[in-house]
Formats: structure tokens, sequence, C-alpha cells
């Protein structure tokens, strides 16, 4: 017999009921991905194994009308369901492919079986560790390795995800696992199965621009379209990561912490943060930017406007908003990807970065929604955000100015005649936020003029302070839960950041700061930033000393 794909199917999902008959283009997603397997090369023998539950008739009913193989069994055992299906089809060897992967690639089906076929493995996977987008699950296995599991495992995560009783013990069987031939890891950043109502969308959404008839679009149209369209990712991309691993790292013994991620409420801030940093990439060719710096903030920058700030796009113009005021106007890039992505300005305006055409230049202009003040010269905006807070004051109003400085900017003397007038006003609606990312233009702070300690420095100028890291949202949500930090105080939260944060070719280094980078170095960073190998760069860096 040809090697048994078994597809488990059921409509009873606990967070998508009838997922799997949701439509994409105008079919079922079962369909659709049937369709998939049927498009690879190598030949198999596809069975639906889905439950005995009255609701799951209508998969039958979809089987018959596709003319696929169908089989009933167990409720909530799948590791018996997928047994006694394989047996009664005589298979020797099984394939696991779950129903929520719409989107798998033919060829991913392929490359794994080609291993396959030249190999003694008693189980196979490209999931052990996963590098493929999630959503291009393949498992095999012989049907001797399948019959032991369904003998001997005992615990209900053996059960219920068919295969843990294999791949758990690399010492009893023999295991392999296949890798994705293009050197990236896209496992935990691209989100291609489907489990809650946005996945779905995410998934229709690529059908919708690349699906034709009759024909089964690969891997590398996709990653194509979304390379096109960055803000499809925007959809379901708080997502990335998670999947079952998480409810059980404290049974599994071969899958580390970093093979998934918590829940988290639904944080959409990683996600967010990952789309400023694709934009900020974006505009760091065509004359380029402050990548560095702009890199450095990000974080600090998406988690202000999502959890700390009361202003949004319809309200641009509220006196009673909060303000934010970027004195480091370097790093604007950072500002701007995060308000297009907050929907105060079309995203496609940013491809008009330094286009004489547009306002949005190398420092922040009140001409582009959402931006409070110019900055051009540093040190001027914590004076800015000062006056501002006074007036609020004297209207009665208890709205909040929010200023962020760079690091080496406070080696202007006029920063710290500010923290002077604000502390003596007891401007305690007044916040400032330091990026220390170590660094000054293309020279370490600490070799130019020292700073530290900086936390003694603002608290003598009268100032309460909390130091963080500055990448961790955890630690952010802390160090700005209670503002002021004392009462009646201008309060200054000083976050550890890393220069150039998440391009490991150029983070903390000083040559890097301001780039003019080739499209081809653009491409390179971007699948940098998504877990591809480090980029190659070969465009001169900036020396200013």
């Amino acid at each position: 017999m040809k090697p048994l794909v078994v597809v488990q199917a059921r409509m009873g999902s606990s967070r998508m009921p009838g997922k799997v008959l949701e439509p994409l283009a105008g079919a079922p997603m079962l369909q659709r991905q049937l369709e998939r397997i049927a498009a690879a090369k190598t030949k198999l023998y596809v069975c639906v194994a889905t439950s005995t539950e009255p609701e799951d008739d209508a998969i039958v009913d979809l089987c018959r009308k596709l003319d696929v193989d169908w089989f009933r069994g167990h409720p909530t055992d799948l590791l018996d369901r997928h047994y006694h299906c394989a047996m009664e089809r005589a298979a020797t060897t099984v394939l696991k492919i779950p129903s929520d992967c719409p989107l798998i690639d033919p060829a991913c089906i392929d490359q794994v079986m080609a291993v396959w076929q030249e190999s003694e493995l008693d189980y196979l996977s490209n999931l052990h560790p996963a590098t493929y987008p999630d959503g291009n699950d393949v498992e095999v296995m012989t049907i001797e390795a399948l019959e032991v599991a369904f003998e001997e495992a005992d615990r209900p995560l053996e059960r219920e995800h068919t295969t843990p009783f294999l791949w758990e013990q690399p010492e009893r069987f023999r295991i392999g696992n296949v890798s994705w031939d293009s050197g990236f890891d896209y496992s935990m950043s691209h989100r291609f199965t489907v489990d809650w109502p946005e996945d779905h969308r995410f998934v229709a959404a690529i059908y919708d621009a690349l699906w034709t008839p009759g024909d089964i679009f690969g891997l590398d149209a996709i990653l194509e379209l979304l390379r096109a369209r960055p803000e499809l990712m925007q959809i379901n991309g708080h997502r990335a990561g998670l999947n079952w691993y998480r409810h059980h790292l404290g049974e599994l013994r071969t899958v580390a912490a970093e093979a998934t991620r918590a829940l988290a409420g639904d944080d959409p801030r990683p996600a967010l943060a990952l789309a400023v940093r694709e934009h900020i990439i974006r505009m760091a060719t065509d004359g380029g930017c402050f990548i560095g710096a702009s890199l450095s903030c990000t974080d600090l920058v998406v988690h202000l406007y999502s959890r700390v700030l009361d202003c949004a796009p319809d309200r641009i113009d509220d006196p009673n908003r909060d303000y934010f005021l970027l004195s480091k106007g370097h790093d604007v890039p950072a500002l701007y990807g995060t308000l297009a992505e907050l929907g105060y300005f079309p995203r496609s305006r940013l491809e008009r970065h330094l286009s004489t055409e547009d306002h949005l230049y190398w420092h922040p202009n009140r001409n582009i929604p959402g931006v409070e003040f110019h900055s051009g010269s540093l040190g001027h905006l914590l004076s800015v955000g000062a006056g501002i807070a006074s007036d609020i004051r004297i209207a009665g109003g208890d709205n909040r100015v929010f200023v962020m400085l760079g690091d080496g900017e406070l080696d202007e003397g006029s920063v710290w005649e500010a923290c002077l007038v604000a502390a003596a006003h007891g401007l305690d609606n007044l916040v400032a936020v330091v990026d220390r990312n170590a660094f000054q233009a293309n020279v370490r702070t600490e070799s130019l003029i020292p700073l530290e300690p900086l936390v003694d420095k603002f608290g003598a100028f009268g100032w309460g302070v909390r130091r963080t890291d500055g990448h961790d949202f955890v630690a952010l949500d802390a160090a700005f839960a209670s503002l002021p930090i004392l009462p009646g105080k201008p309060s200054v939260i000083i976050a550890d950041t890393v220069r150039g944060k998440g391009l490991p070719s150029i983070e903390a280094r000083a040559d890097r700061w301001f780039v003019n980078f080739s499209s081809a170095e653009v491409a390179a960073l971007l699948e940098e930033l998504h877990g591809g190998a480090s980029a190659s760069l070969t465009s001169a860096p900036l020396h200013v000393r």
C-alpha cells in the first residue's frame, strides 16, 4: 500500500468550532488542504479520520462528495483513532498531517518523504526542532512504532497528540528530523496554521491573493506576498509561536521553553514591534536612516502607544490627550512605523520616506498626523514638554506629557536645566523616558562623557527614577504601572536597550548608527529579522569621530 496520510479532523474545536469547513476561496478549508496534500509528487493514500460524534457527519458528507476515504473513531483519543485507521487499511508507513494546515506546501511533504524513503527510521518529522513556518507539519512513522505507542502510551498528552510517546524517547526509537532547506527558522514568527478566527482571516487573505483554479501556490509565493504586503502578518501575528507545548512544558523533556510562547493575554505588542522594525529596515535605503537607535527604542515606542498613552488617531486634537515628544528626533522611523501601524496615516505613505513630495524626513514634522512637535537639534524637547505640562497644570487638566530622550542627548546642558525647572515646579505630569542604548553616534557614551550613575543623577535633580529592561514588555508594564513615581515630582524611566535590536548583524555596533543600505541588503536584513542568517553587509559605515 502507498504511505497512508491520516488527516485528523473534527467539528468540535474549542477555539474555533467548525473551522475545518470554513470557506477558503469558495470551498471548505478541509477540501483546500486535501487538494494541497494531493499535489505532492510522492504517491500517497489519504484518509480523513474524524470522530463518531453526530456533529462530524458533515465531515463525512464532504469526504463522500470529494471521493476521499474516511474513518470514524474515538472522539478524544486521537492516538486510538490514528492507529485503528491505519490498521484497517493495512498501512505500513503512516503520516500525520493535521487538518488545520491549509497552507501546507506539497514540496514540504515531498522533502520529508524523500528523507524517509532513504532512511531506516521509526519516526521522522520536520518538527523537532521546527524550522518551517508553523502549519507545514509532517510526521511519518512505521506501523510498528505507532502500534507500540498505541499499546504503551498512558499520559493524556500522548493520547491526545498521537506521537509524543515516540519523539520523547530518542533513546528507544530511531528518530530523525528534516529542517527547512532555506536555512531560515520561521517556526515562531510565521503562523500559517488555523486555531483562531484571526488565523482563518490570515489564511483567507493569502488564498484571496494567490489562489487560482487548478493551481497550487507554494511557500515561496506566500513569503513573496508577505514581503510585498507585510500588513497581512499583523492579522494573526500576535498568535505567532503559540502551540500546545506551552501547556505541557513541565511534562515534555525534549521540548525547550523557546519552542513555544505563552499566551500572555493575547499581547499584541511583540507583533506590532516586529512590524515597526520591518518598516524601519525598509526606510534604511534610498537615503537611509538612523537605524541603530530607531531599533533600540522600538519596543519603548510600541509600549507607550499600546499601554500607556491616552491618545488615538481620531483624537489628534483632543486637548485632554496625552502628549508624546520624540526629543531624540533622528529615531523617527520608529515613531513613523508605529503611527502607521496604529492607523494615524496609511502604511503606504512610508514608501515616500525622504521624498520631496512628503514630510517624512529624518526628524519629526508636525505635518505628519500624530507628531506633536518638530525636533532636530538635540536637547530641546524636555523643555518643551515641561512647558506643555505646566500649561496642563494651569488649565486644571490631568493629562500627561512623555518625552523620549537619547542617552547621548543627556550631554546637552539644556536637558538638565529642564530637569531643574520641572522639579522646582513639581511637574508630576511630566515623564521622561531615556533610551539607554549606550551609544552617542559611533562612540560609546561611557568612553566619551560618562553618564553613570544616571539613577543617582536624576534623583539628585529631584526626579522620581526607575530603571528597567527596554525590550521586556512585562518589565515595561511594571515600570510604567504607577506614575508619578514620587508624588509631586517629575518621573524618569531609564530603559536599558540594545542599539540595532532585532538584527544580530548590527546589534551594539558603533559603525551602524546611520545607514544607507542597498535594496539587496534590506531584503537580507528583513530575512534576518525573521530568524534568517545574518545579513552580509557591504555598504560603507558612517564615522564622525
